[in-house]
């Protein structure tokens, strides 16, 4: 009786939570490649906030979300939020590197989010654009000591 119980409750467990191991740098310096996060993954769209971090699905141009490997980011902003965006371009002129910083407002549409990394070399909704809600697989609540 109480090895069912406690199968039934490891099963439970493992429905709703998932512990990630990072394995990319866009969220430097709040987490590292390699930490580990355990995620909430039972219907995560119903409980988003902002400044929230998350596993997405990402939409990349030419590619099936569900065959790319899921992508952490922090919410910026929810459906029909406004946000302000800076988008760092590089170009060339006469040899030299210029930096040109474009500042623009998006309105996200309903059922989508907006996501940026923590850090300045993060891919994003920067250049993805607004993610559908659907594409968020779980909320990261809580990142494990990685001494």
């Amino acid at each position: 009786m109480m090895f069912s119980i406690v199968c039934g409750l490891l099963l439970l467990l493992r429905y709703f939570f998932e512990i990630i191991q990072v394995k990319q740098t866009s969220m430097l310096p709040t987490l590292k490649d390699g930490d580990k996060v355990l995620v909430f993954r039972h219907l995560p769209k119903y409980w988003l906030k902002k400044n929230e971090i998350v596993i997405i699905r990402p939409i990349l141009k030419n590619s099936d979300p569900y065959k790319c490997p899921p992508y952490i980011k922090r919410i910026v902003g929810l459906q029909e939020d406004v946000v302000n965006i800076t988008v760092n371009k590089y170009y060339e002129e006469k040899n030299i590197i210029r930096n040109l910083k474009l500042f623009y407002k998006l309105k996200i549409p309903k059922g989508f989010i907006f996501v940026q990394g923590d850090s300045q070399y993060s891919t994003d909704s920067r250049e993805w654009g607004p993610i559908p809600i659907n594409n968020v697989i779980g909320i990261v609540i809580y990142k494990f000591s990685n001494q």
